[in-house]
């Protein structure tokens, strides 16, 4: 049975352009599940009346899904490319911290992201809960950060107050001002899919590391850690989803890109956390790299089961 990632014919489809619509047009789509797509499923089959065989079979593997089993868009090409996935088959990892008390979870995507425990030493957050690293760097052709002008300051963190009555969460990812990237487990290999904040959100909203950390600490922050910055209308659009389920945290997402140091092995363990911004920002220590997304009201809340 192939895993349940169908690729939408918009160009072709009716059905189709229905069921996209319902995840990149509507402002109410967090708790969208199979159940709430499954007559616009049967439908988007039938019109494709057994043309496109591999779509057939993803679709049947997506309504063999439990009726509460999420659902998750992704895009491509601007937009021109667009699919359906189930929250099922992402792959995450718990972020845990002293004593492996849940505090966050990991999307990894990338060959050379740690498949394995991550935790936060208790010196670490104690130093996080306050400041952080500041390092400049410039891109390289590569896209990889030369580190030309060695360490800098370390700087006050912009939730440095709350975090002393809140405890931190952490969300990791590969990330952009535009959006995310997760992976999926197709059965034979991890396949990368590029999702928008939006779904992000809804993706941490529904994730069990997620609300495992919740449910442990529900006064609490949330800090975005992504190597390229995620500060904007990703982060932004990923707050409003957490925001719209219930989950009443700050998020706190970086305009640079973000680094977490610590020792690899079967579990690495992080110690510290810092921006980096690019050479011709060389200047920029005395800016906020960071930008907040507050919660409407309240504490955070773990999310519906």
């Amino acid at each position: 049975m192939p895993p349940p990632i169908l690729r939408l014919s918009t160009g072709f489809y009716e059905a189709a352009r229905r069921l996209a619509a319902k995840f990149t047009e509507g402002a109410r789509t967090v708790h969208t599940n199979i159940a709430d797509i499954a007559d616009d499923l049967h439908a988007y089959g039938r019109e494709m009346k057994g043309l496109d065989k591999d779509a057939s079979r993803s679709l049947k593997a997506m309504l063999d899904r439990e009726p509460d089993t999420p659902v998750f868009v992704y895009s491509r090409n601007g937009g021109r490319s667009i699919g359906l996935f189930t929250g099922d088959i992402i792959h995450s990892i718990p972020i845990l911290g002293p004593g492996r008390k849940p505090m966050g979870v990991s999307f990894p995507s990338h060959p050379r992201d740690p498949f394995g425990v991550l935790e936060w030493s208790r010196a670490g957050l104690g130093r996080v809960a306050g400041n952080y690293g500041f390092e400049v760097g410039g891109p390289t052709v590569h896209g990889n950060f030369e580190r030309r002008f060695g360490r800098g300051p370390r700087l006050q963190a912009l939730w440095s107050d709350k975090a002393k009555s809140e405890a931190m969460l952490f969300s990791l990812a590969y990330a952009g001002p535009d959006g995310y990237s997760i992976s999926v487990d197709t059965g034979r290999t991890m396949k990368r899919l590029p999702v928008d904040g939006y779904n992000f959100g809804r993706i941490l909203a529904a994730n069990d590391h997620f609300r495992e950390a919740l449910r442990a600490e529900p006064k609490s922050l949330l800090i975005q850690i992504s190597s390229s910055p995620a500060a904007g209308s990703a982060a932004r659009e990923s707050a409003r989803a957490l925001h719209e389920a219930g989950i009443q945290l700050d998020v706190y997402a970086s305009r640079e890109s973000v680094a977490i140091t610590g020792t690899p092995g079967s579990v690495t363990t992080y110690d510290n956390l810092s921006v980096h911004p690019p050479a011709d920002r060389s200047e920029s220590a005395g800016v906020q790299h960071w930008e907040v997304y507050k919660a409407p009201r309240g504490p955070a809340s773990p999310t519906r089961d």
